[in-house]
């Protein structure tokens, strides 16, 4: 899965850092590993609405604990539950624990709404899985930009 990822950021001269260790599971593990780069580190969260029929990948900093409450409230919805695995391999075609922005290469449907905390607009760069867990890749904002751009996908910024 990561060379869909790696192949698609290659040809469309998008820089990238990659980094290669063990599986990681929780953002802690991550942060363990890379302590010094901890700021810029994300959460991805897989939601569904009260029904199963819209589907949200919300990208926040790891420091950051989301009220699923609110979240909902704020985009419309009634309530939402994270997604079940089933759902994930679906529409983004990966496993849990490898869940970021990168998944959405392969939502050609466009069935997944992103929703990106602002407090990752004022970052200089982010660090996310490119779709498994045991390799990270740093890029500066402005590539993350532009592979959402090059992709046509949309996104909403909310305060998380």
């Amino acid at each position: 899965m990561d060379e869909k990822v790696l192949n698609f950021l290659n040809q469309n001269w998008i820089s990238y850092t990659l980094y290669e260790h063990e599986p990681l599971f929780t953002c802690q593990q991550s942060q363990n590993i890379f302590p010094d780069l901890s700021l810029w580190h994300t959460k991805n969260l897989f939601l569904t609405d009260d029904k199963k029929s819209r589907f949200y990948l919300v990208c926040m900093s790891a420091t950051k604990k989301a009220d699923l409450k609110v979240l909902a409230e704020a985009l419309g919805e009634k309530r939402f539950s994270f997604a079940k695995e089933e759902y994930l391999q679906k529409y983004l075609g990966i496993k849990p624990w490898s869940v970021s922005i990168f998944g959405l290469i392969n939502d050609v449907d466009r069935k997944v709404n992103l929703v990106i905390d602002e407090y990752l607009r004022n970052w200089e760069k982010l660090f996310a899985h490119p779709n498994v867990n045991t390799k990270t890749l740093e890029l500066k904002i402005v590539g993350i930009k532009k592979y959402l751009e090059i992709l046509w996908i949309d996104y909403k910024i909310i305060k998380i």
